[in-house]
C-alpha cells in the first residue's frame, strides 16, 4: 500500500527485531484532514484517504444566486461588483437570477428518490454542486426575503440532506456568503431584520454548509416612498462590497486547500448535532 507523505521519518526501533516506522504522514494544523481535527499529531494514513497534492486543486468557482426581482436591482448590482472582484482574484463565476426560473413550490413529494425535478431546479442543483463557493444576494422586503428564495432553500433539502433521515447536511462545509439590501439603515438591520432573516444562515448550517459572512447595505431607496437603484452612486458601499468579496475569496481558497470549514463552524455544527440528540431523547421520554 502506497502512502502520500509530507515528511518521511526513520524512527528508532523500540525493541530488537522490530521494524521501524519508515513512512509517517504528518497532519499539521492547516493540512487536509479527512477524519482528524486535532493539531500536530502523527498518523499512518493510506493514500486513498489523503487529499490530493496542491497542484491538482481545481480552480475557484463561485456561483451567485440573486433573489432580487426588479430591474435595475440594488442587490443584483452589488452581486455584480462582488463577482467582478472575485474574477480579479482569479475565480471563475456564474450568476443565476431566481426571477428567470420556474421552480415549483416545495412539497414532501420532492424528497422522493425518483421524483422528476424540473430543469430549472436541476440547473441550480448542478451549479451549486460545481461551485467551490456560493453567494446569495437578496433584498429584504417586509422583514423577510422574497418567497422564491425561501422556496429554493426548502427545495435544496432534496439533495442537501441525507436521503435516509433528511436531518444530516450533505454540503460538506461549502462556504456561502450572504449579501442583503434593504430600505432601513444599518441600526434597523442589527436590531430586527437580522433576526427575521436568520433562517437563511441557519438553514445553510443545517444543510452542512458554512455561512462565511454576511453583508448588509441599508437605505437602498432614493427617498421616502421612492424605490430605485442607488448603490452605484455610493463609492464606500462599492468598496465595502469589494472588501467582502476579497475576504470570501480567501475563505474559498482555504476551503479548497484544506477541505474543511474553520474550527468555529465545526464546533457549532457539533453543538447542533448534540442538541438534536438531546431533543430526541427528551421527546422519547415524554
Amino acid at each position: 500500500m502506497k502512502f502520500h507523505t509530507e515528511t518521511l521519518l526513520n524512527l528508532p526501533q523500540k525493541r530488537s527485531g522490530a521494524k521501524p516506522f519508515s513512512r509517517i504522514f504528518i497532519l499539521r494544523k492547516h493540512a487536509i484532514r479527512p477524519q482528524f481535527h486535532e493539531t500536530d499529531k502523527l498518523f499512518q494514513i493510506p493514500m486513498e484517504t489523503c487529499a490530493p497534492p496542491s497542484d491538482t486543486i481545481r480552480c475557484m468557482h463561485v456561483l451567485a444566486i440573486v433573489a432580487g426581482t426588479n430591474d435595475p436591482s440594488n442587490c443584483d448590482y452589488l452581486a455584480g461588483v462582488f463577482l467582478r472582484t472575485l474574477e480579479q482574484e482569479g475565480a471563475t463565476t456564474e450568476k443565476i437570477r431566481l426571477k428567470d426560473l420556474s421552480i415549483a413550490h416545495f412539497t414532501l413529494e420532492h424528497y422522493g428518490e425518483d421524483f422528476p425535478h424540473e430543469p430549472d431546479f436541476l440547473r441550480i442543483r448542478d451549479a451549486l454542486e460545481r461551485a467551490t463557493g456560493v453567494l446569495i444576494a437578496t433584498p429584504v422586503w417586509n422583514f423577510g426575503v422574497p418567497g422564491h428564495l425561501k422556496n429554493l432553500i426548502d427545495r435544496l433539502g432534496s439533495f442537501a440532506l441525507d436521503a435516509a433521515t433528511r436531518s444530516r447536511g450533505q454540503l460538506k462545509g461549502k462556504p456561502f456568503s450572504l449579501l442583503f439590501t434593504g430600505g432601513v439603515p444599518a441600526p434597523g438591520w442589527h436590531a430586527l431584520q437580522r433576526k427575521t432573516t436568520s433562517f437563511l444562515p441557519q438553514g445553510l448550517r443545517y444543510f452542512g454548509a458554512y455561512p462565511a459572512g454576511s453583508f448588509y447595505e441599508g437605505s437602498c431607496t432614493p427617498g421616502r416612498g421612492k424605490f430605485g437603484l442607488v448603490v452605484e452612486k455610493r463609492p464606500e458601499t462599492l468598496r465595502r462590497t469589494e472588501r467582502a468579496a476579497k475576504a470570501f475569496a480567501a475563505t474559498v481558497r482555504t476551503y479548497e486547500r484544506t477541505g474543511v470549514p474553520p474550527m468555529r463552524h465545526r464546533i457549532f455544527s457539533a453543538g447542533m448535532r448534540f442538541g438534536e440528540v438531546l431533543l430526541k431523547k427528551f421527546s422519547r421520554a415524554r
